[in-house]
């Protein structure tokens, strides 16, 4: 799933997450369509998934894969 994916699932729909971070619904697609979500609405969607008790880590907003440890020698 991309980020902008993720989003929309958690909050339960593009017209959510619009007016959560003060957006035309329209523009909530456009995120769909590239994957990712603007940096610019980041914090504030994580704030509101936080403050819902929603599961969303940064990670997951950004896209950022997990990295396996490295053995140290």
């Amino acid at each position: 799933m991309t980020p902008a994916s993720v989003i929309v699932q958690r909050f339960g729909g593009a017209t959510a997450v619009a007016r959560i971070v003060g957006v035309h619904r329209t523009r909530i697609y456009t995120w769909l369509r590239s994957g990712r979500v603007p940096q610019a609405h980041q914090l504030k969607l994580l704030t509101e998934a936080q403050r819902r008790g929603l599961p969303l880590t940064a990670e997951e907003l950004i896209g950022a894969k997990p990295q396996p440890e490295k053995a140290v020698a």
